[in-house]
């Protein structure tokens, strides 16, 4: 009987020591400075930089992204819309004498093999 208690003992030393680990406040790294607030006459951009250059849209000039509505949409090539067969021949990169307007709305444009 006299191992009873000590083994009590342990038991309820362990689940003291376990208890207490568990209520301790877990470690948190320090929260960086703050920033000072941009003045409205601060730079956005660090001085001697560009910023970068808009890229150009899909279609060549004179074209619109095509949104698959054949209403104002006379000549389709890669996609885009153009207002005449010379300006969409123009974006597919033929020349006025191998370009093909296909019969179909709006009119396919295809550059026709060399000869």
């Amino acid at each position: 009987m006299h191992g009873m208690p000590r083994a009590s003992a342990s038991l309820v030393l362990l689940l003291a020591l376990g208890c207490a680990r568990s209520t301790e406040a877990p470690l948190i790294p320090p929260a960086p400075p703050p920033e000072a607030p941009l003045a409205i006459d601060d730079p956005l951009e660090p001085s001697g930089v560009r910023p970068p250059r808009p890229r150009p849209g899909p279609c060549a000039t004179g074209g619109r992204l095509w949104d698959g509505k054949p209403v104002d949409c006379s000549y389709e090539h890669g996609g885009c819309c153009y207002g005449s067969a010379a300006s969409a021949c123009a974006a597919a990169g033929c020349g006025d004498e191998r370009c093909q307007v296909l019969e179909s709305y709006p009119a396919q444009i295809h550059c026709a093999p060399d000869a």
